[in-house]
């Protein structure tokens, strides 16, 4: 079952748009129908999916038509004449990666598992982002029935959640590239994939992500901001100096793993690392990874160790310690970008420490100054002093304190941290977030999950990122990582688009106003 339309919200018509020189929709029909695979497109009524009926049927490709937003319908329709024990597969015709092989071998695998659905998972799988296959039993779609207009449209939604997924592991490692076609972007990189290839209905699947990972390397998008030019991605480095948040399953990664870390994301476009004195050996190992060449081509921000007199000689003195400490763990002759961690060291010792930052800035062992800030009150106050040209601050799609901002003025620099709240925005399950009382996480994760399927995001975590990208004051979201794999898979994130500001409002009025005690992981406490 091939499901195609001909609207589209991002890229109207692309299912008639050419690649390999045929229409998208029967690019994607005869790769699979190559083998003999009995194969129909799951179109609507409407009046504008005429076009796919017609080159479908010039194309000799069978057509199903049923509603528009009911496609559940057109599966159950389609497949009216099959027993339950029929194998069903499902596929979208922006997706022209996945053939005939692919099909098989999904369905061989559900087959032996002797299961009622099966997909591969993106990230955890390795395929590029839209190289999917969903098998399944047609009995057990058959009874697992739309609970909402969401499931009706994405026509497995139900399933899933009453079948799971064991997913489809696979020798590859490339969750980082994108091979659906959802934007001019997108298309643009797939007739690339395409352009040269003397069949493009039989050429293999994974070929096909060969190829797409031989062109130029994926980038993340970047922007100029206060004169300097910053990517929307900011590597951060907790997890190199110490095991950090809830989530982290692996502990601190090896010198070499953070090696290859942060040379993939200096590769893949990422301009800032971000770090702190207080991330343990984070500086130090940032330091080793970025020895000879690899210097230049990366900033790195970092954050003032804890400073916790009052005297004003040695405040003074441990802020010039602690940049001192810092130039020689990350090895440059300056910090390119200094942050106080806490937001109270503006004022402490009568602001000395910040008149020493100021101080070492002059002589030019600092680049720009900056706050790390944890609620409203402090980030409006960093906001309005002219001196702080970049702020970092907690923000994720459950956290409304940040609605209503001043417009910025020219020379801030905003970053955005803990946008998967520690993890807790990874698919993480209810029974491993914190208890507040009165607070329904089980309730919440569904309804995350639902809003993800909503949206066209494959994981809560690719919501998550889309969601704070979406806010045109954000100008970079600092998210770290422990492995590399954790890293393709952010990488994968920034390479479509953020949510429209329409769904950023679906997102705010589905998701409920949430306590301190969740937003704010030190007041976290668990079971």
């Amino acid at each position: 079952m091939l499901q195609a339309r001909y609207d589209s919200s991002r890229l109207p018509g692309k299912a008639l748009l050419p690649i390999g020189h045929l229409p998208m929709v029967v690019l994607a029909a005869k790769r699979i129908m190559r083998s003999g695979i009995s194969l129909v497109v799951a179109t609507s009524s409407e009046g504008a999916d005429d076009a796919i009926v017609q080159v479908c049927d010039a194309a000799k490709v069978p057509v199903f038509r049923g509603p528009l937003q009911d496609v559940y319908q057109r599966f159950i329709g389609a497949t009216a004449d099959l027993n339950d024990d029929a194998s069903i597969v499902r596929l979208t015709a922006d997706n022209v990666f996945p053939d005939a092989e692919l099909v098989q071998e999904v369905v061989d695998r559900l087959n032996a598992m002797n299961g009622s659905y099966l997909c591969p998972r993106w990230p955890e799988d390795g395929l590029p982002y839209g190289v999917v296959a969903e098998a399944f039993r047609l009995g057990a779609l058959r009874q697992a029935r739309p609970e909402s207009r969401e499931d009706a449209e994405h026509v497995t939604a139900a399933l899933r959640r009453r079948a799971g997924n064991s997913g489809f592991g696979t020798e590859l490692t490339l969750s980082y590239l994108r091979a659906t076609v959802d934007t001019a972007d997108d298309y643009s990189r797939v007739t690339q994939v395409f352009d040269g290839v003397d069949d493009p209905v039989t050429i293999g699947w994974r070929q096909l992500c060969h190829r797409l990972d031989a062109l130029p390397a994926v980038r993340v998008p970047c922007a100029h901001k206060a004169g300097r030019l910053q990517s929307q991605l900011t590597l951060g480095s907790a997890q190199f100096g110490m095991p950090y948040g809830v989530a982290n399953a692996t502990g601190v990664p090896s010198p070499g793993e953070i090696a290859r870390i942060i040379h993939a994301a200096i590769d893949h476009g990422v301009t800032h690392v971000d770090t702190a004195r207080l991330y343990g050996e984070s500086e130090v190992r940032i330091g080793a990874a970025l020895a000879g060449r690899w210097r230049s081509r990366v900033h790195v921000i970092t954050k003032l160790g804890l400073i916790q007199t009052d005297d004003v000689t040695l405040a003074r003195a441990a802020a010039a310690e602690s940049v001192a400490r810092s130039l020689k763990a990350l090895g440059g002759e300056r910090v390119e970008t200094l942050l106080l961690h806490r937001a109270a060291d503006r004022t402490r010792a009568g602001g000395v420490i910040w008149d020493a930052l100021l101080d070492l800035r002059q002589q030019g062992l600092v680049g720009r100054l900056g706050i790390s800030v944890q609620n409203r009150e402090e980030f409006d106050r960093a906001a309005g002093d002219p001196d702080v040209e970049l702020i970092q601050m907690p923000f994720n799609l459950l956290d409304r304190r940040w609605e209503r901002l001043a417009p910025m003025r020219d020379n801030l620099t905003i970053h955005t941290r803990s946008v998967f709240l520690q993890g807790l925005l990874t698919d993480m399950p209810a029974a491993r977030w914190p208890v507040v009382t009165g607070f329904d996480a089980a309730g919440l994760v569904e309804q995350l999950r639902r809003l993800a399927l909503q949206l066209g995001r494959h994981t809560v975590a690719d919501l998550a990122v889309a969601f704070v990208r979406a806010q045109s004051w954000v100008d970079s979201l600092v998210i770290g990582v422990e492995t590399e794999a954790q890293f393709s898979e952010n990488l994968g994130r920034f390479a479509g688009p953020p949510l429209s500001p329409a769904e950023v409002e679906t997102v705010k009025r589905h998701l409920p106003l949430l306590p301190d005690q969740l937003l704010d992981p030190a007041q976290w406490k668990f079971q």
